[in-house]
């Protein structure tokens, strides 16, 4: 079989996410906006004046349209080693600055979001939530979270997983929060299908996206939109702001490939940050450190 057209592309590439259970309502939105403006063209005879037409027809975020073609040459790259097209065309786009979340939870955001009624109602989510905040795990470790990755013995959570894909984002080895050890406990006791807290991903970004509506978490349309990915930045923040935690250890517990990472996202939260060079130049002015 040879693909001709970039529609036949994404089907394939599509049917191979759907393989791996990686395919989520995310590519399901970046697959449908891609199809509309690409669909019918011929792979081979697709141009970079093509791609800036389309960069100039999509009046969204720059990190949108860069996420689009990132499918787009993806897939086209996914066919090519599958020996599915002889001549794949070389894609290129200026891809934009990365944008790092700024905001964070204070510690009464938090509580209102445990105390919310849709967490009151669902132990099993509140548990997750109290996973995602003790443990700064990012949202696809937790809900699919084994039994078996938890060992009381030991005092650890491995969020690693033999099931894991080979593109998945590095996870964090660490030791079980005291605060909700006797929860996790009774979790992987009541367990029938080896899962902590379980939640199908649609499921789950409803019940999230309920739990912050009801805490009234964005209603300042000054304040930059909070999602659950804000509950790892909150601990990683709490972290560097308490002045106890190295950099090294919140860049072992976020499960950072690189502390380079943790450092430029997180290292102006210390105590510390900067505090010398801005003593010496105080001195300038005559000001004693």
């Amino acid at each position: 079989m040879t693909i001709q057209t970039i529609g036949h592309a994404l089907e394939v590439w599509s049917e191979n996410l759907h393989q791996e259970k990686r395919y989520n309502r995310r590519h399901k939105s970046l697959l449908k906006s891609l199809n509309s403006h690409f669909g019918s063209f011929n792979i081979s005879k697709i141009t970079h004046d093509d791609i800036k037409s389309y960069i100039k027809k999509r009046e969204v975020k720059e990190q949108t349209v860069e996420k689009e073609l990132s499918v787009l040459k993806g897939a086209i790259s996914f066919c090519h080693k599958a020996e599915l097209i002889d001549n794949p065309p070389n894609i290129r786009f200026n891809r934009a600055k990365p944008k790092y979340r700024e905001r964070f939870f204070s510690k009464e955001e938090v509580r209102a979001i445990l105390n919310t009624k849709v967490c009151n109602s669902n132990p099993k989510f509140k548990l997750l939530l109290k996973i995602a905040i003790t443990t700064c795990a990012r949202k696809s470790a937790i809900r699919t979270l084994r039994t078996s990755q938890i060992n009381f013995d030991a005092n650890l959570i491995d969020f690693n997983h033999h099931t894991m894909h080979i593109k998945s984002k590095p996870r964090a080895i660490i030791p079980i929060p005291s605060s909700i050890k006797d929860e996790l406990r009774k979790a992987c006791d009541e367990s029938k299908n080896g899962f902590v807290v379980y939640f199908h991903e649609h499921t789950l970004d409803s019940l999230w996206e309920k739990a912050f509506d009801q805490a009234n978490i964005n209603g300042d349309p000054k304040k930059e939109t909070a999602v659950f990915h804000t509950l790892r930045h909150t601990g990683a923040v709490e972290m560097a702001k308490s002045g106890k935690v190295s950099m090294k250890e919140i860049s072992s517990y976020l499960g950072h490939s690189s502390i380079i990472i943790t450092e430029k996202v997180y290292a102006k939260y210390l105590p510390s940050f900067m505090r010398d060079s801005v003593n010496v130049m105080n001195g300038l002015l005559g000001e004693s450190t």
